[in-house]
């Protein structure tokens, strides 16, 4: 049984120790999954899982706000809480959230692990209320919702490429969309069994089977066709079947606008049933958004054009959420009232280019979105930003370039109750560890004020908790027999 405890001290810049705060903090129930997912990926577990102070709990997040005290609470924040610092296994003086970490400090105890992580005085400076434990690949960078060293099953087999969309963990069935069927018109459903948390006497790691046949047809309207969307007749007919996204509340969602430079904006809608597995689908709605200027399917929405599937929009718990026509703020729209809107202004921080903004729900909330801007020097940097379902937004201040940016494409899925992300995209026949979860969690009595005048270092300690030896039992005395009486 793990136990956690973690000390923060603060240090001025003559390197005096200021401040010291000490807690202990709670084990979530994430090695629970992370453990049987790993072992499914049939990959060196030392290297990923093993040891579990080092791997499966090897980073470290910092926030804002304070985390639920639930053993269930295991996935990434993002509602009022924000990432303030992170580490992993880097070590990095120049990056306003990152730290470094402390290898000389860090190591194997008598009784557990201790890991180090320094931050200077540019690094995660604000109101810290609480700490998390995550995955080593997490801790090294937590706006990854999917690391392409954690892929655990592909999916893709000879009869043409899946797109997974929800999973039932107790029958370890996951549900997909085939690659659409332009002939026909029609986007095919099927399931197929892969065990991941649960194994059966004849299963292996990385083994997706028992591939069922066809449980449902959708209509298909072309996506990756060039239409002239500003007609009313065209713009009925928005795409459906494998361009869906999980809006993480008993439905999966798509959702598109021509676009707008003025005027009142308007996207359509539609959405189908996944909670109960039958992928019953809602007629399409048209919705008008006052006052908001939506970025259409290209560069230039007010001419229409391939609609692609660049993302500009997307549905979480409730909220739409669309990119501005000039690219500097998010549009959330409240789907129960389509009269409250809200903007996240995000200022001129990037140039999109079309083929490199992508907006993927979140499942705990808010939405990411990851773009693509062009500095001149003939690279592609990739930015990924979270927006909070509070109208925040957080920016990974990594400058990720090229080889890293593709990666990027792995991202733009489903995220599981069980950790899970099943990919949709150019990489869609995986299914992936989430690396960000929380496997601890600790708030802080009174919130720790980290300011550029100071620097910070956490300790986090983890221990084998020894249960104690049980208590011997009383010996029940022995009533004397009738000779010994008698004696």
């Amino acid at each position: 049984m793990l136990k956690g405890h973690v000390k923060l001290q603060l240090f001025d810049k003559a390197g005096k120790l200021i401040e010291e705060h000490e807690h202990d903090n709670m084990i979530t129930k994430a090695l629970d999954y992370v453990i049987p997912e790993l072992i499914s990926q049939n990959v060196a577990l030392n290297n990923y899982l093993l040891p579990l102070a080092y791997n499966a709990l090897g980073g470290l997040m910092i926030f804002d706000g304070e985390l639920e005290e639930d053993p269930d609470n295991i996935h990434f924040p993002n509602k009022n809480t924000h990432l303030l610092g992170y580490g992993g296994r880097y070590i990095d003086a120049s990056n306003p959230q990152r730290g470094s970490f402390n290898a000389l400090e860090s190591g194997e105890t008598a009784t557990g692990y201790t890991m180090v992580w320094d931050f200077g005085t540019s690094q995660a400076n604000g109101t810290i209320r609480s700490l998390a434990l995550t995955h080593r690949l997490g801790g090294d960078c937590p706006f990854y919702f999917m690391h392409p060293d954690m892929r655990l099953v592909r999916s893709r087999t000879t009869d043409g490429t899946r797109y997974n969309i929800c999973r039932d963990p107790e029958t370890q069935i996951v549900y997909c969309f085939m690659g659409a069927n332009s002939g026909n018109n029609i986007v095919p459903i099927r399931s197929y069994y892969a065990p991941l948390t649960v194994y059966g006497v004849a299963d292996g790691a990385n083994s997706p089977r028992r591939y069922s046949s066809v449980i449902k047809n959708l209509p298909y309207y072309g996506i990756s066709h060039s239409y002239q969307y500003r007609t009313e007749t065209r713009t009925a007919l928005i795409p459906t079947g494998d361009r869906y996204r999980n809006g993480y509340d008993g439905y999966a969602y798509v959702v598109w606008s021509p676009g707008n430079s003025s005027g009142d904006g308007f996207f359509y809608l539609k959405k189908m049933k996944i909670s109960d597995f039958s992928f019953e689908e809602d007629d399409q709605i048209k919705i008008t958004c006052a006052g908001c200027q939506l970025r259409g399917p290209n560069s230039n929405p007010e001419t229409g054009g391939n609609s692609g599937d660049n993302g500009y929009g997307v549905v979480s718990n409730g909220f739409a959420y669309f990119m501005s026509y000039d690219r500097h703020k998010i549009y959330k729209i409240d789907l129960g009232n389509t009269l409250n809107i809200a903007e996240v202004e995000l200022g001129d921080v990037f140039t999109v280019y079309d083929n490199g903004l992508y907006m993927v729900p979140i499942r705990s909330g808010g939405c990411r979105v990851i773009a693509a801007e062009n500095k001149g020097d003939g690279n592609t940097h990739a930015h990924f930003f979270l927006i909070g379902e509070d109208g925040s937004y957080t920016m990974d201040q990594i400058d990720r370039t090229n080889g890293s940016w593709y990666n990027t494409n792995y991202e733009a899925g489903t995220q599981t109750d069980d950790l899970l992300n099943m990919c949709l995209r150019s990489y869609p026949e995986y299914i992936a560890l989430v690396p960000n979860y929380l496997g601890t969690i600790c708030n802080l009595a009174s919130p720790v004020i980290k300011t550029a005048a100071a620097s910070l270092k956490v300790i986090y300690t983890l221990t084998d908790e020894v249960p104690p030896d049980p208590e011997p039992e009383d010996e029940e005395e022995e009533e004397p027999t009738d000779e010994q009486n008698d004696g």
